[in-house]
């Protein structure tokens, strides 16, 4: 298996791990379910969809008229078109220009950090219908992360170690009776989660 949107790549996995006699395909599969498990803890991707040339389109509901908060896992780098449906019909018909609206926070990209929320300027509001889809917003852009932080990396470092041993250490045990035996990996979740905790997307848990 190769690595797909991975916060280490295959020289520095198997540099880190000092895996001589470890398959690199085992490794790949490490490091995919690191960065998979920091996904998963942070309620966010790292990792970018789409690009400026083939940006990727996500829909959204109307929950507050004038603003649209994106949500887990849907942070955005740039915004190509910004686009709703007011007859609910699937079809998004009418294109809200640049200068209509502004993301947030401010700044954001100033600290290398994604965007979180879109804000209409000059009074306008999304359109609100009671038939038809309840997506009436549609974003397309560049989604996940301007870059991958070193706080992430070092984390997918952590776990990739933890998971590599896991292979000698069978219930999670490692070591033998004349050496006595030592529990692995819950060490590696804390220090991880330690690197991961300011990282973790505020929608995702309850904080404003």
């Amino acid at each position: 298996m190769t690595i797909t949107d991975g916060y280490l790549t295959q020289d520095e996995a198997l540099t880190y791990v000092k895996a001589a006699n470890t398959s690199s395909e085992f490794v790949e599969d490490c490091v995919n379910a690191a960065s998979r498990m920091i996904d998963n803890y942070c309620s966010r991707d790292f990792f970018q969809s789409g690009t400026v040339g083939t940006p990727v389109a996500r829909t959204f509901p109307v929950e507050d008229v004038q603003c649209l908060r994106f949500g887990p896992h849907n942070d955005l780098v740039s915004v190509s078109t910004l686009k709703t449906d007011a007859a609910g019909d699937g079809t998004f018909e009418t294109t809200i220009a640049a200068s209509g609206y502004e993301l947030g926070p401010l700044n954001a990209a100033s600290r290398t950090e994604p965007f979180l929320a879109l804000r209409l300027l000059a009074g306008a509001t999304f359109p609100t219908t009671t038939t038809g889809r309840s997506d009436l917003i549609q974003v397309t852009g560049v989604w996940g992360w301007p870059a991958v932080p070193p706080q992430v990396k070092s984390a997918c470092r952590v776990l990739l170690a933890e998971l590599v041993k896991l292979q000698d250490a069978p219930l999670g045990f490692a070591g033998g009776m004349e050496m006595g035996t030592a529990y692995v990996g819950s060490m590696a979740w804390r220090k991880a989660t330690a690197l991961l905790g300011p990282l973790r997307h505020p929608d995702g848990f309850g904080i404003a």
